[in-house]
């Protein structure tokens, strides 16, 4: 798993270079990569912010009204770390989608639930431009992102070597949203399926 802005600041500080978040789950760390059996898995925590992107982490226990929020924002150095892994990887997480990413993508169904996503895609400011970056270098097959809350999928065609990356999002997990799919499924599905 790879954090957000909802778990607890001290808790995900604790774990910064990963480990086991309970039994069952592992927590990536602020920026980790792991393979289980012969699948590689990377991720990058957090919510990309321009101004603390470039900032140290300088949020200390106890946390006060900026650093409570300040905490959770992916860092350079972070990336910079899963910039530098040599080997592509099978699937990459990322609390923010990827800067871009509705540029592979029929946008109109993400349109039709989600109509402000339209301006911020328009201006630029949808999307986090190190998990791009990321997305760019690593090529996984698979990239599963968080945050906005809604399903959306899209396909990445890379030009280096012919790899293609299927990209999904899903949304909270309540009644009546989308939050389950069939991963089997979702492997055979074509450019554009929603």
């Amino acid at each position: 798993m790879e954090s957000g802005a909802k778990e607890d600041g001290k808790c995900v500080n604790f774990r910064y270079y990963g480990g086991w978040a309970t039994p069952n789950i592992y927590f990536l760390g602020f920026a980790g990569f792991v393979k289980f059996g012969n699948i590689r898995i990377g991720g990058l925590s957090g919510i990309y912010n321009a101004h603390n992107y470039c900032l140290g982490d300088h949020e200390r226990s106890p946390y006060n009204e900026n650093t409570i929020r300040s905490v959770y924002h992916v860092r350079e150095y972070d990336a910079y770390k899963l910039m530098h892994l040599e080997e592509l990887i099978d699937i990459f997480l990322s609390h923010d989608w990827p800067f871009g990413i509705a540029d592979y993508a029929n946008c109109n169904n993400l349109f039709a639930t989600k109509k402000h996503f339209k301006d911020e895609i328009q201006q630029g400011t949808l999307g986090c431009k190190p998990a791009a970056q990321l997305l760019e270098k690593l090529k996984p097959s698979y990239c599963f992102s968080a945050q906005l809350h809604c399903k959306f999928t899209a396909v990445v065609e890379h030009e280096e070597g012919g790899r293609v990356t299927k990209f999904l999002t899903l949304d909270n997990c309540l009644p009546g949203h989308k939050f389950l799919q069939d991963l089997m499924r979702f492997n055979t599905m074509k450019i554009g399926w929603q």
